[in-house]
C-alpha cells in the first residue's frame, strides 16, 4: 500500500480538519461493461491503435516502393519516429498533468493526423520524409500513453484496475 512505503494514496487531499479526503469515484467494472460509453472508448482505442500501428509498420517500405526515397532516409525517419516516440510520452504526460486528458488526446490526434496525411501526399522529399517522422512521431505515442489516461479520466479510480484490464483487450 502506499502508507507502506510513506507515500499517499492517489487522490489524496487533507482537509482543513486533517483528515483524509480521498474521492474514489466512478462505475464499478459491472456497471462499465453495460455502459455503451464503455464499449465506444474500447472500439476507438482499437481503431486508433490500428491506424498508427498500421502507419508505423509499412511507412518505411512505402517511402522506399511508393516514393522511391534511398533506404538511408527511410531508415533515418524511423530513427526520428522512434525518438520522437519517447520525447512525446513525456509530452502527453506534461498535457495530462497540466490540463485535461482530452488536451492531450486532441494534441496526439493532430500530430498524427498531420502526419499520416504528409505520408499520403505525392512526390514526398526526403523533407519531408523527415517531417512526417517529426509529426508522426510526436503522434504515434498515444496507443500506448492514452488508453491509461481515457481510462481513468472517463471511468474514475473506482475499479479502475478492473475496467483498464477490459480497455486493455481492445488495445492488444
Amino acid at each position: 500500500t502506499p502508507e507502506m512505503v510513506g507515500e499517499k494514496p492517489y487522490g489524496y487531499k487533507e482537509d482543513s480538519s486533517g483528515t483524509s479526503n480521498v474521492s474514489l469515484w466512478g462505475p464499478t467494472s459491472g456497471q462499465a461493461l453495460k455502459m455503451p460509453l464503455f464499449w465506444f472508448t474500447g472500439i476507438a482505442l482499437f481503431l486508433g491503435g490500428v491506424a498508427l500501428m498500421g502507419v508505423q509498420q509499412c511507412f518505411p517500405t512505402s517511402m522506399q516502393l511508393d516514393f522511391g526515397l534511398a533506404a538511408a532516409v527511410a531508415s533515418n525517419a524511423v530513427s526520428i519516429h522512434m525518438i520522437l516516440i519517447c520525447a512525446g510520452k513525456l509530452i502527453m504526460g506534461w498535457l495530462y498533468d497540466r490540463f485535461d486528458y482530452k488536451v492531450g488526446i486532441l494534441y496526439s490526434s493532430l500530430m498524427a493526423v498531420i502526419g499520416i496525411l504528409l505520408l499520403m501526399m505525392p512526390g514526398m522529399s526526403p523533407a519531408m520524409a523527415y517531417v512526417f517522422a517529426v509529426c508522426f512521431g510526436l503522434g504515434n505515442m498515444s496507443s500506448t500513453v492514452t488508453s491509461t489516461t481515457v481510462t481513468s479520466g472517463i471511468f474514475g479510480l473506482r475499479d479502475y484496475g478492473t475496467i483498464y484490464g477490459f480497455i486493455s483487450m481492445f488495445m492488444t
